[in-house]
């Protein structure tokens, strides 16, 4: 197999026939797919046994106990043939001629580690909220991930990605299990270790923000713990940048900048009584270091800095 499409899925009834409809049109036919239904107590799996039934040579479907999205993940990386991982949430979809267009960019452009696929921001009401525009381009990975840091994409997804599956393996990645912001901290690491990274424009991801998942749930609960998590993930990362070899100080204060930037930003989240609590690990990582100037002044910058100093101190 030539592509590992990997779909978690969890209570996702509503909109799992659209994600799986749009992954059966795909115009390159080289490619499998890998369900897993990570506990679900809806009819999802119902839709799942119908695709399976009629694709029954590329679409495969496992059910295991709920684990969370990165278990499902990498139980899905485990059972995958093909070359190339590319991870689809089971509430999004792609284009028809998605797989066909990666498939060009890695046939034009060889020994490719990752594919940044640009995306289509959209609600329930199918509306556009956001589409990024990316230019066509091969850089390491270390150059994309400035690139895009330039651009404000604040976290990048695995499913903006398509990545191979030699190059996943032999640095054992792995998404982080029970914990939320999977993403940032595993898909950082990936990007910065890549030695060749294609960006393509030609084809979209449809990234649908709906009501009541994972991310937009407001509880009080899961606001602590994902902004708990994320702290969890920028101690992972700050090892991981001193594990990169051949990173260079440009690199790592950008990245540096990205992470801490996103813990300030996790603190206007908590009501007062846990702000002092997470006050207090900000302070104790000295993470105001590493907001500064990496291309000569900025102004910008320097009232980022002022207002997070305002916050802790």
């Amino acid at each position: 197999m030539k592509f590992s499409i990997i779909v978690p899925v969890y209570n996702v009834e509503k909109y799992i026939d659209k994600c799986l409809s749009s992954i059966e049109k795909q115009t390159f036919r080289n490619f499998e797919v890998i369900i897993i239904n990570d506990g679900s107590t809806d009819n999802s799996q119902i839709i799942v046994d119908k695709y399976v039934k009629t694709n029954i040579d590329n679409f495969k479907s496992f059910i295991k106990e709920n684990g969370g999205l990165s278990d499902a993940r990498n139980y899905g990386i485990e059972r995958a043939t093909g070359e190339y991982l590319i991870f689809v949430d089971s509430d999004d979809y792609i284009d028809e001629n998605f797989l066909e267009e990666i498939n060009s960019k890695i046939e034009n452009e060889k020994d490719l580690e990752l594919i940044r696929i640009p995306k289509v921001t959209i609600n329930e009401k199918n509306k556009v909220l956001e589409k990024e525009n990316l230019s066509e381009k091969v850089l390491t990975g270390q150059e994309a991930f400035c690139e895009l840091r330039k651009k404000k994409i604040c976290i990048e997804t695995a499913w903006s990605y398509c990545v191979k599956k030699s190059f996943w393996k032999e640095n054992d990645f792995k998404f982080p299990k029970s914990r939320v912001h999977e993403d940032f901290g595993t898909m950082i690491n990936v990007i910065l270790r890549a030695k060749k990274v294609g960006f393509i424009n030609t084809t979209y991801y449809k990234y649908l923000i709906r009501e009541n998942s994972i991310m937009t749930n407001t509880s009080k609960e899961k606001e602590v713990k994902k902004v708990y998590d994320k702290l969890y993930h920028y101690d992972i990362i700050c090892k991981e940048l001193n594990n990169i070899g051949n990173i260079s100080d440009k690199t790592k204060d950008y990245c540096l900048e990205y992470i801490s930037t996103a813990m300030f930003e996790s603190y206007r989240k908590l009501d007062k009584n846990e702000r002092k609590k997470y006050k207090e690990e900000l302070k104790k990582r000295d993470i105001i270091r590493n907001i500064k100037f990496y291309d000569g002044f900025d102004f910008k910058i320097l009232i980022k800095k002022i207002n997070y100093s305002l916050m802790l101190y």
